[in-house]
């Protein structure tokens, strides 16, 4: 199996090409694209098919860039036609500009994918109230873990406070923040709530205090990051929970002990922190 990759995604299973195009995702698109690849590498990886990664070119029709204002919203519509020459399927490159903010909009779409410019705004408008809404729950919700918050604090009070704040804004959703004796002790110490495992610990060096933490869940991949006192953040080595595969059996058996391998180095340096035994 080929996973096809330029802007948009093929996928090849033998002779037979299927266009994929994530319909639900509309103001990006390379990354949520790649993101898509993931999701399929994952299921088939998982179902023991081998996995080809590859690029495929696309040829640029010029005759067939058009600019316009959509009639409907008064948007501007920057809309070119191109082709991957090995499967003929037909794609869109899409640009849509927002007369009153000035804000750009892009997607990729294939060319039997029917949703007009009004369409399109329309999920961009719920997808801001979704965002807004969301971002308004985990305000609230991080005005109950530190009232002082609501009163105009910038950060948490007492030690550590861009530490607890930037911890606290990543799991706030599911009531998680930092015990303020561990803070304040500087100790290690783990939280399981909300189907969260997150084993914690504090340390410094150049750059300042940090805490780094591990965090597991079974609806999404581990996490391990750094914090520093003064905001920065880092993100570290974490769990590999799936593997590249390939149809060459001897690639293959090369792909399982790199990802073994790596996933027993982290696991080792994970100890040596301390956060497993």
């Amino acid at each position: 199996m080929t996973l096809c990759i330029p802007r948009w995604i093929s996928i090849h299973i033998n002779k037979l090409s299927l266009g994929v195009y994530p319909g639900e995702v509309q103001q990006t698109s390379f990354l949520h694209n790649m993101e898509l690849v993931r999701r399929l590498y994952q299921q088939f990886s998982a179902a023991g098919i081998g996995v080809e990664l590859v690029k495929c070119p696309i040829r640029s029709l010029p005759s067939m860039k058009q600019t316009f204002v959509d009639p409907e919203t008064g948007w501007t519509v920057v809309q070119e036609k191109s082709i991957n020459p090995e499967t003929g399927i037909e794609v869109f490159e899409e640009n849509i500009t927002n007369p009153e903010t000035g804000e750009i909009f892009h997607r990729n779409r294939l060319a039997s994918y029917q949703e007009s410019i009004a369409e399109w705004v329309q999920k961009i408008v719920r997808m801001r109230e979704t965002q807004t809404r969301f971002e308004q729950q985990t305000l609230k919700r991080l005005h109950q873990l530190y009232p002082e918050l609501a009163a105009g604090a910038e950060v948490p009070r007492g030690a550590l406070g861009k530490i607890k704040l930037l911890f606290a804004e990543e799991f706030a959703m599911s009531g998680i923040c930092l015990p303020e004796e561990d803070v304040e002790g500087r100790q290690r110490g783990k939280i399981i709530k909300d189907g969260w495992e997150i084993l914690y610990l504090f340390g410094s060096d150049e750059l300042g205090e940090y805490l780094d933490y591990y965090a597991s869940h079974r609806m999404t991949n581990d996490r391990h990051v750094r914090i520093y006192s003064d905001g920065q953040r880092k993100d570290l080595s974490s769990l590999r929970d799936f593997r590249q595969v390939s149809q060459d059996p001897q690639e293959n058996i090369r792909l399982k002990e790199e990802f073994y391998a790596e996933n027993r180095q982290v696991l080792t340096m994970l100890k040596e922190k301390g956060f497993w035994d």
